[in-house]
């Protein structure tokens, strides 16, 4: 089951954690139009651009094929201004502190811009959960589809994390394994599809991945909240 709310950042920040908890992720279409999304898709245009701004605050990240970059906030140059106040949203540090019992330690430090095509290959297009649990908030920058790389899911998977985490042997970085062996069937798995300006906030304790892009790309921004350090390696 997905949950849709149309209501942006007029929505109850309580209620949406609350869902996001219970169902693994929330779907709220439109949430950035207009200039702000037009702005949005320019800055990501930049960074993918010859006269990208690495350097303080933007890391470049290898990728096999299409385009990567990890922005740590808020040290990103001004030319990215958008991008940083975006993930500076107050709306988003409401459903944040809502979701993390005791608050996250930071709002979206780490924000990774991403454009994937038909050869991009990485770990995260595997059915997952995150080792480290994190709370992220992932906007669509491109019309997307199942066809062009939408995030997928089985929504409500979130208890089988818990089993895993109670009953595997230590997750890890070192042990991904662990954090995907998994019950699900394809069936299961649904695709969270959405029109440019899309935001998906989800709990990486649903079982999730990447979708794989078969033609076109995918153009994503997606802000990381991870729970507080738990020596995790």
């Amino acid at each position: 089951m997905l949950i849709d709310i149309e209501m942006g950042r007029a929505s109850s920040a309580t209620q949406l954690a609350r869902l996001v908890r219970a169902f693994g992720v929330v779907r709220l279409p439109g949430f950035s139009q207009g200039s702000e999304l037009s702005r949005l898709q320019e800055e990501f245009q930049l960074l993918n651009s010859a006269s990208a701004p690495m350097g303080t605050g933007v890391k470049d990240i290898p990728m096999s094929a299409g385009f990567g970059a990890k922005l740590m906030l808020p040290g990103v140059p001004e030319s990215l201004g958008e991008i940083r106040r975006f993930y500076a949203d107050n709306w988003m540090r409401q459903v944040s502190s809502a979701f993390f019992p005791a608050g996250p330690p930071s709002l979206n430090k780490e924000v990774y811009a991403m454009r994937e095509v038909p050869k991009t290959i990485h770990v995260a297009q595997d059915l997952h959960f995150d080792v480290k649990p994190s709370l992220k908030f992932l906007l669509y920058l491109t019309d997307t589809t199942q066809e062009n790389g939408a995030f997928s899911c089985v929504p409500g998977s979130t208890s089988y994390s818990a089993f895993t985490r109670l009953n595997a042997k230590k997750i890890s970085y070192k042990n991904r394994q662990a954090s995907r062996d998994h019950p699900f069937s394809d069936d299961m798995i649904v695709p969270v599809e959405g029109t440019a300006g899309t935001l998906l906030v989800f709990s990486t304790e649903v079982w999730h991945r990447a979708g794989r892009v078969r033609s076109g790309e995918r153009r994503t921004l997606r802000g990381h909240n991870h729970y507080p350090n738990r020596g995790f390696k």
